[in-house]
């Protein structure tokens, strides 16, 4: 809202240089701006109120003009080029006042104690993960690059930092709610097969290509040969998928089997007498009377034609 005009003293004329006397009409702030400013501000599409400075940045900033002109920058040479100065600029800072990097590190952790302030930038960037999915590639390869938290430079290699680390896991694992929604997770990811070729238990994880171009997962050799039978004779299957729950005594647990075969209608499980738990397949199957799991044994993998 225009309040007043200041005119020139020696012409009493409104001039190019004269300043006019403002109020924002979205914060309610009053200013000053010459009249060029003014008169080169309404020629914008967007200038449909009169904005103090900040307002009036962040109308622009949000214009869909802006953000492509800003990106399109942001990848240049020339953004590139500056960017890698100052950042250079900053090392040699550090490097020769060490106290000011000491400071920095100071006045972040104090203001990261504020919990308020923590959320917010939680929800502010998974918001942005969840417009870009690529956010998550993009600084994996910008810090491959760098070399930053690789080698000796990985925080996690310093005592301090593990212990604070595991600490912090501690009390948060305190909460029940989190410890069932972690626990959710986990099941999930060994249903959907995200931790193949994890170590664990006696055998070595083994990829094999299938002859319809896909690549399995499977642990040990008789799996391996196993796998091969299958393709050789046809048979199609799930590999390393999905999960059965079981109660053993007074325990919930779960049981992540090493095959389905779809026309055996079954489960199938490649078994070494000697880490065979009878007690915890017969808990399976009775707790899932409908389920059929087959353990084979490597006579039950010899008569099958199965090359051991």
């Amino acid at each position: 809202m225009l309040l007043d005009d200041l005119v020139n003293s020696k012409t009493r004329k409104i001039g190019y240089k004269t300043k006019i006397k403002f109020k924002c009409d979205i914060c309610g702030e009053n200013y000053l701006r010459h009249n060029y400013i003014y008169r080169k501000m309404k020629k914008n599409k967007y200038y449909d109120k009169d904005y103090c400075f900040s307002c009036w940045m962040k109308k622009i900033n949000s214009t869909k003009e802006f953000k492509k002109s800003l990106k399109n920058y942001w990848n240049s040479d020339e953004a590139k080029e500056v960017r890698k100065r100052a950042s250079s600029r900053m090392k040699n800072k550090y490097v020769k006042y060490p106290e000011l990097k000491e400071s920095l590190s100071k006045t972040l952790k104090k203001r990261y104690e504020d919990k308020k302030l923590r959320e917010k930038i939680s929800k502010s960037v998974k918001l942005a993960h969840e417009k870009d999915s690529s956010i998550r590639k993009r600084i994996s390869i910008s810090l491959k690059k760098s070399g930053a938290n690789i080698g000796d430079k990985n925080g996690m290699k310093k005592l301090e930092a593990r212990k604070k680390v595991s600490e912090a896991r501690k009390k948060m694992f305190l909460n029940p709610k989190i410890r069932e929604e972690y626990s959710k997770k986990i099941k999930k990811a060994w249903e959907d097969g995200k931790f193949d070729g994890v170590r664990v238990g006696q055998c070595k994880w083994y990829e094999y290509e299938h002859s319809n171009g896909n690549i399995y997962k499977v642990q040990g050799t008789w799996e391996l040969a196993f796998i091969k039978w299958l393709d050789d004779n046809g048979l199609e299957f799930r590999c390393h998928r999905g999960r059965i729950p079981y109660k053993l005594g007074d325990k919930n647990k779960n049981y992540y089997p090493d095959f389905w075969i779809y026309k055996w209608k079954s489960y199938a499980d490649v078994k070494c007498r000697y880490f065979y738990s009878e007690e915890k397949f017969d808990a399976i199957k009775k707790s899932n009377p409908s389920v059929k799991v087959i353990i084979l044994f490597k006579e039950d993998l010899i008569k099958l034609g199965v090359n051991l």
